[in-house]
Formats: C-alpha cells, sequence, structure tokens
C-alpha cells in the first residue's frame, strides 16, 4: 500500500502519491487524510497518536464517523472537541488514507519549505496542546496551518496558498486571473 520511504534530506521526503502504510509513517511527520471533501492535516507524534487541530464541528463529526461511543476506548477522545487535540491514528484518519504532506521538494508554499529537526517539530506540537494556537478559522487558522507552523516554524497564512486557496481557484472563473 503506499511507496517505501526514502532517505530523508533536511528532514523532508520526497513526493508520495500513493497512501502510506501505518508502518511508512515516521514521529514528526505532517500528515493528512481526506475527509469527505477537504483535508484533515496534523502532527504524527508516534505510538498510534496525533497531534491536530479542528473547530468544535469537526470534532463531533470525527467522533461520530470513527467511534460511534465517545469517548474512543483507544485515546480517550471524547467528540466534539475544538481547538488543538491528542487522537489516536485511528480516530484521525477515520475511514480515509494516510498521506504524507511534502516539503523542500518544489517551489510554492510550504512545500518550499525547509523543516525543522523531529524533536523540535514534536515538541512545538506537544507545546501546542496547551490551547497556544488560538481560535480556529477555516481561512486564517486551520489544521493546515497548525501542522506546517509545527513542521517549520513558519505560520503560512491562506494567502499564500493551501487547501483553501485551492478550493478557491476551482471555484473562480480563469478569465480573472489574466492581466490587461
Amino acid at each position: 500500500m503506499g511507496n517505501a520511504p526514502a532517505t530523508p534530506s533536511k528532514y523532508c521526503w520526497p513526493i508520495h502519491v500513493s497512501p502510506l502504510s501505518r508502518s511508512e509513517i515516521l514521529p514528526w511527520d505532517h500528515i493528512y487524510t481526506w475527509s469527505g471533501t477537504y483535508q484533515r492535516h496534523g502532527i504524527y507524534i508516534g505510538e498510534e497518536l496525533v497531534i491536530h487541530f479542528q473547530n468544535s464541528l469537526e470534532g463531533t463529526i470525527l467522533a461520530s464517523s470513527t467511534h460511534p461511543f465517545c469517548p474512543c476506548s483507544v485515546c480517550g477522545y471524547p467528540g466534539g472537541m475544538s481547538g488543538v487535540v491528542l487522537t489516536c491514528l485511528d480516530c484521525f484518519v477515520g475511514k480515509g488514507d494516510i498521506y504524507r504532506h511534502e516539503y523542500g521538494v518544489k517551489p510554492g508554499l510550504s512545500r518550499s519549505a525547509t523543516c525543522d529537526p523531529p524533536e523540535i517539530v514534536i515538541r512545538r506540537a506537544r507545546d501546542l496542546l496547551k490551547d497556544l494556537f488560538g481560535t480556529y478559522n477555516l481561512f486564517r487558522s486551520n489544521c493546515e496551518h497548525f501542522a506546517i507552523f509545527c513542521k517549520t516554524g513558519r505560520y503560512m497564512p491562506a494567502s499564500q496558498g493551501g487547501q483553501v486557496d485551492w478550493a478557491l481557484d476551482l471555484l473562480t472563473p480563469q478569465s480573472s486571473f489574466q492581466s490587461f
């Protein structure tokens, strides 16, 4: 299921186009999964645990789709929470596949950023469990912003890309991008 990991370069990995198996995920990876029409991003910290940022609606949907009876018997996640949360990999992924967000592999957005060392990424994610990342906002402070910040130490506002800009690009007629 997925490609075998290659040797890391500057704490980054080559592109994976296939889903990853659980054995391919490393502590400190920025992982994501598709949840219907959007991606859910988080930092894998090892031992089948993920730290991620969510709003309360997403937390309720997450809980009901993965475990009909809350709290989760594996990680204790009660469902319906907002903010930075710690869940098991099953609660995070639900019925989706796991992908690794790539850094340092092509120009643009977070993909051209250099990642911090694994111990810093994990410490940063754990520190943010203390509710230090602020209020969830789909356009300015979402799960993708959280994971990028954990990996790089840099905050990437929506105007610099990500899944929200990608979705807006699909909805915007091409003629609006023409220059005169």
